[in-house]
């Protein structure tokens, strides 16, 4: 006799045996960044730190994550996938704390499997901003990461000693949770190393388990934080794995047919067809938009959408009270587009250009540019370009600032697939 017990049948002795097909919905996010409130006072400090994290809410984090929760409770998914820099700088309060919002999620029985980022372990950068102080705070180990969010190692089939990546199976499919980051063994008193790599260990351990996967008649999904794939000409130093020529022939050799990645904070998917897979960037889940992927898995085909999530009628009524929480779409859209516009503003005071009826037309049409493309929305037609291009800003980035321009239309023109927010892949092709 079998039940259903988590991700497996489990037999009357106990022994996991995996379930013949596989018809399953899993919610990935990515970059969620969180800093627990319990470690700002919403003081000076904090506000210094909040203008410098790239248009990421770390206000509301816990408020939005916990929304997420309960739409999950609602809706079961049958997994929800973290992939990486859960935590703003691997504050060990901030994991705790996403311990205990997820902790709902194990009583439902929805497991949460996840990989670190580059931000998660022994960071440096770790710290409780309290009025006009930041202090030192316990960081993040390899211990802690796999005691405070366990699923994913207490359910899988084999672990790489070497480093945090591990194995699940799932019925017809075989997931591969991979751990790119470079970290040390101990704590650190430096910033994040922002670069990944696959040492030669993990790449020995992932073609063996590649190789069982595929003796096992399964179809394997790779998951991790650093990019495999260039997503963009210019934004890629530092993102895409470091030795990435190593491992995108293993997606070939195991015809591997789909890789998850985020650290870009852009939602793309591009199709490597050289080498017969595709990878989805997941963008950040604390910046415009607060996008969930939903992948659904059944025999013969893999189907993905990216969600906007809107996380207001899962708040509590207290919550809804909160002026940034009654409309928190536009809020969250508004920080992230200001962001964009102080990049532009700095790029041209930089240059002594100081007039109103230059730098504020311009950096209005970067915020615009910036949101298009981080959100996935940049997959536009030629009459849209051209309309785009027919805008005051451009006109004036064209004469004032040639760099910030490249960079804009860097933006506007995905060569790649037509869609970044939707996939189908047929396997019976495979």
């Amino acid at each position: 006799m079998l039940i259903f017990a988590g991700l497996f049948w489990v037999n009357q002795l106990g022994a996991k045996e995996k379930p013949t097909e596989t018809n399953a919905d899993f919610w990935i996010i990515s970059d969620n960044h969180l800093l627990a409130r319990s470690l700002h006072d919403d003081g000076k400090a904090f506000q210094q730190i909040a203008a410098t994290t790239a248009g990421k809410d770390i206000v509301y984090n816990e408020e939005i994550l916990e929304a997420l929760v309960q739409k999950a409770l609602i809706e079961k998914p049958d997994v929800l996938i973290l992939t990486g820099d859960v935590t703003l700088n691997g504050e060990l309060i901030s994991l705790q704390a996403l311990n205990r919002i997820f902790a709902p999620l194990k009583e439902a029985e929805i497991p949460v499997l996840a990989i670190p980022g580059n931000h998660d372990i022994f960071d440096g950068w770790a710290r409780s901003f309290i009025g006009d102080k930041q202090q030192v705070i316990e960081q993040i180990s390899t211990d802690d990461f796999e005691k405070y969010l366990p699923d994913g190692f207490d359910l899988s089939i084999s672990r790489d000693s070497s480093s945090l990546s591990y194995t699940v199976d799932f019925g017809t499919y075989r997931l591969f949770m991979m751990d790119s980051n470079l970290y040390t063994i101990e704590k650190s008193h430096m910033a994040p190393i922002t670069a990944g790599r696959f040492k030669d260990e993990n790449i020995s351990w992932l073609d063996q388990q590649l190789q069982a996967c595929q003796n096992d008649g399964q179809q394997p999904i790779v998951f991790m934080h650093h990019n495999l794939l260039q997503h963009n000409e210019r934004i890629h130093d530092g993102y895409v794995l470091n030795n990435a020529a190593e491992v995108i022939p293993l997606m070939k050799k195991y015809q591997v047919p789909l890789v998850f990645s985020g650290h870009i904070h852009v939602q793309d998917i591009m199709e490597d067809s050289k080498n017969g897979f595709y990878e989805i960037t997941s963008s950040s889940f604390s910046i415009a938009k607060t996008q969930v992927g939903h992948l659904h898995l059944s025999p013969n085909k893999i189907s993905y959408q990216a969600e906007s999530f809107d996380p207001t009628s899962y708040l509590s009524t207290a919550e809804k009270n909160q002026t940034d929480l009654q409309n928190y779409p536009n809020y969250i859209q508004q920080l992230f587009m200001e962001d964009g516009k102080r990049m532009a503003y700095q790029n041209l005071f930089g240059q002594d250009i100081y007039e109103d009826e230059i730098v504020d037309p311009i950096a209005d049409f970067v915020g615009q540019a910036n949101l298009r493309y981080f959100t996935g929305n940049n997959n536009l037609s030629a009459q849209e370009i051209a309309a785009i291009k027919a805008e005051p800003g451009y006109a004036l980035l064209e004469k004032y600032d040639q760099s910030l321009l490249k960079y804009v239309e860097s933006t506007l023109v995905d060569p790649n697939t037509p869609d970044n927010l939707h996939l189908e892949i047929d396997l019976t092709d495979k």
